[in-house]
């Protein structure tokens, strides 16, 4: 945990997806709530990985 603590969520970028996927997934977010499917990440060791990843709007607050 410490070791990403801080840090930008692009370190996990495998480098395989381009600027307009990142963005129809920020797109996804605010409109339905979640966005899932599959994506490349990177593993530390600097491995990729092909991931089935959602990812969902928490609202906290008013």
């Amino acid at each position: 945990m410490n070791e990403v603590a801080g840090k930008k969520t692009n370190i996990f970028q495998s480098g395989k997806h381009d600027q307009t996927f990142y963005q129809k997934i920020c797109d996804s977010i605010p409109k339905h709530g979640y966005w899932q499917g599959e994506i490349w990440n990177k593993r530390k060791d600097g491995e990729t990985l092909l991931e089935w990843l959602i990812i969902s709007k928490v609202n906290i607050g008013k």
